[in-house]
């Protein structure tokens, strides 16, 4: 990387740059959420999907037991029924917008934690990767002044009065 001619510069701290950029842009969604559960556990927005998926899949197993139990018990069957006149709607359809429901938050939520995990501090193995990419870019950037104060300038010209002195 470093070896290259002097003239290439430019274009190897574009190169370093453009690695640098799709890195920090590249991560995928299991790690932006797992650099916000590092950061913090208990984060509402983790805590919303983890609650929302919970709920969604307790309502689905309720609906198998309810259609189930239903048919196989009649007591299951009349609790079913004494709940459906209460809710005034049919306890699977309940049941079921409530699962879309809460499925619905339970994606709220994930989207949510990803957008919040792209501002949490890197993951041990990721920070590692970017102070790596974060280095090749100021060393390049170094050698680019060091080589702008070594090169010379071009001689100034003079002025010369009327006369051509």
């Amino acid at each position: 990387m470093f070896g290259t001619q002097p003239d290439d510069l430019e274009g190897e701290i574009t190169k370093a740059k453009k690695k640098l950029a799709e890195f920090e842009n590249g991560s995928s969604y299991f790690e932006l959420t797992a650099r916000l559960a590092q950061s913090n556990p208990m984060h509402p927005f983790l805590l919303a999907r983890t609650l929302s998926v919970a709920g969604a899949t307790f309502c689905v197993i309720l609906l198998l037991v309810a259609l189930i139990g239903s048919a196989v018990s009649r007591d299951v069957a009349q609790a079913a029924g004494a709940v459906e006149d209460v809710l005034h709607l049919p306890l699977p359809v309940a049941l079921g917008v409530l699962t879309a429901v809460l499925g619905l938050f339970g994606l709220l939520g994930f989207g949510f934690a990803i957008s919040a995990g792209r501002d949490a501090p890197y993951l041990p193995h990721e920070a590692k990767v970017h102070q790596r990419l974060m280095s090749d870019v100021q060393q390049l950037e170094a050698r680019r002044s060091v080589k702008e104060r070594m090169t010379p300038k071009p001689a100034t010209p003079r002025l010369l009065d009327r006369r051509g002195r």
